[in-house]
């Protein structure tokens, strides 16, 4: 029985893929995007993938099973001032033990934004922001 494909024209056969082809491959699919994907084959993140490998262990298009999560954190020095050596070291441990990680898979740093002065008072200086960054890069088996 006839019907449309996507672009309102008349199908004969009545046989549309999802992306709206008249007699187009069977496991097309759209991506997150809203493009055809005539492989039917998304990615981790909906998107098409076309690449000769196809998808890796981690569900990346063309990847090479390297399956990392990069996990990134804020949060404020309590005694708004600079941040020691000895404090990044805390934070880092404290990262890794409330997460159940390897030390070395945390990279904190002082977020070196530079003090800001205050404009009605040019004389007078805020105290330094105090903020410490921290990122997590955790390895996944799948």
């Amino acid at each position: 029985m006839p019907t449309l494909n996507g672009t309102g024209a008349c199908c004969a056969s009545g046989v549309v893929n999802k992306c709206g082809v008249c007699d187009g491959p069977a496991d097309a699919v759209l991506d997150i995007h809203g493009a055809c994907c005539s492989a039917g084959v998304l990615d981790e993140m909906g998107k098409c993938c076309e690449h000769s490998n196809g998808l890796d262990s981690c569900g990346v298009c063309g990847g090479a099973d390297t399956c990392v999560v990069v996990m990134e954190l804020t949060t404020t020095n309590s005694t708004n001032g600079t941040t020691s050596s000895a404090q990044l070291a805390a934070v880092s441990s404290a990262v890794a033990s409330a997460l159940d990680v390897p030390e070395d898979w945390v990279s904190v740093s002082e977020n070196t934004a530079p003090a800001r002065r205050l404009t009605t008072l040019p004389s007078r200086r805020l105290a330094d922001t105090g903020v410490i960054d921290a990122s997590v890069a955790l390895p996944v088996s799948r």
